[in-house]
């Protein structure tokens, strides 16, 4: 139990992420590198501003900008892994009450819209605009 306590009370892979944009000299919100790493991540706009930094100058972060794809890769394998098992329940039980009583297909319908590095796409959806 103690182990479980302490990975939740650990950095996330995106907080270190994040941690290291700020030590490599990108302007990440100070908010976040000392956020409460048990508190749920909250989207920010002002870390979608480091990742245009990097997205308007690949040569000079290639490596930040490697690992940006990187984690959209990790984010897109998951997101079609969810899709998969959302019809597979679908198929199995139908519309039934899923297990530990949740909604079933619903609830998993609804994690297909999570996302686990939001900037990233935000960072997209800017690249080219003023």
């Amino acid at each position: 139990m103690d182990e479980l306590d302490a990975l939740l009370h650990a950095p996330s892979l995106y907080d270190e992420f994040v941690r290291l944009r700020a030590r490599r000299g990108l302007p990440v919100p100070r908010e976040l590198v000392e956020r409460d790493v048990t508190q749920p991540w909250v989207r920010s706009s002002g870390f979608v501003g480091a990742l245009r930094v990097v997205y308007a100058d690949r040569a000079r972060w290639w490596d930040v900008y490697d690992m940006c794809e990187k984690l959209v890769d990790v984010e897109e394998m998951f997101q079609l892994w969810r899709l998969r098992h959302v019809k597979t329940v679908e198929r199995i039980i139908a519309f039934m009450r899923g297990t530990g009583g949740s909604s079933g297909v619903a609830f998993l319908r609804r994690a297909l819209d999570q996302a686990f590095f939001p900037e990233l796409i935000d960072a997209r959806t800017t690249i080219g605009r003023g």
